[in-house]
């Protein structure tokens, strides 16, 4: 059955089906013709990888990704701002994440659970050790991305603004082998071959 076939069955035979499900549906079948015709157009695509559904390890690894994005996000902007400022405060971050100043308490007091800031009411923001290697981490992965992303011709405010969704869900391989072909297109661009 093709997905109009499966699409017809569901509505002449009264079946309800969320709105949701159709499009996912249809997409589904969509995505699958496409990577049909690029595999028949592409003998390099003819690989049986590309059907392969995604493992639960991979999953478990995009949820954790998710989970940790806010702390990412938050200590990499404190040490941004104690960078240029020399210290750091709630109205600070808030203009700087562009959120209000009980969002940023609310965020500021889990990442203080974790351990990653220090801070008391009415004082400064501060680092913990664990906290600052995180920003260190999460700068290098920002910057990585966003090289890669300028390497690849990606307009300069796209590029900042998808480096932001993409740094939180690269893996180790994928980041070197970006950051190596970034720093080949600056060689190259350099004219220094």
């Amino acid at each position: 059955m093709n997905w109009v076939d499966n699409i017809w069955h569901l509505a002449i035979y009264g079946q309800k089906i969320e709105f949701s499900r159709l499009i996912r549906t249809i997409d589904w079948y969509v995505a699958d013709a496409t990577l049909i015709f690029m595999a028949h157009k592409s003998p390099g695509l003819r690989n049986e990888n590309w059907r392969k559904p995604m493992t639960a390890a991979a999953y478990r690894k995009v949820r954790n990704d998710h989970s940790t994005e806010t702390a990412e996000d938050y200590v990499e902007a404190v040490s941004d701002i104690v960078h240029r400022k020399g210290l750091c405060r709630v109205k600070d971050l808030a203009d700087h994440m562009g959120v209000s100043h009980v969002t940023v308490t609310r965020i500021v007091s889990r990442l203080q659970e974790r351990g990653l800031i220090e801070t008391e009411p009415y004082k400064p923001i501060r680092l913990t050790s664990e906290g600052a290697m995180l920003a260190a981490r999460s700068r290098t992965r920002h910057e990585t991305v966003l090289a890669f992303l300028r390497a690849i011709g990606v307009p300069e405010d796209d590029a900042r603004r998808d480096t932001e969704g993409i740094e939180h869900h690269v893996g180790q391989a994928t980041l070197a082998r970006m950051a190596e072909f970034a720093e080949r297109s600056v060689v190259t661009h350099d004219g220094r071959d």
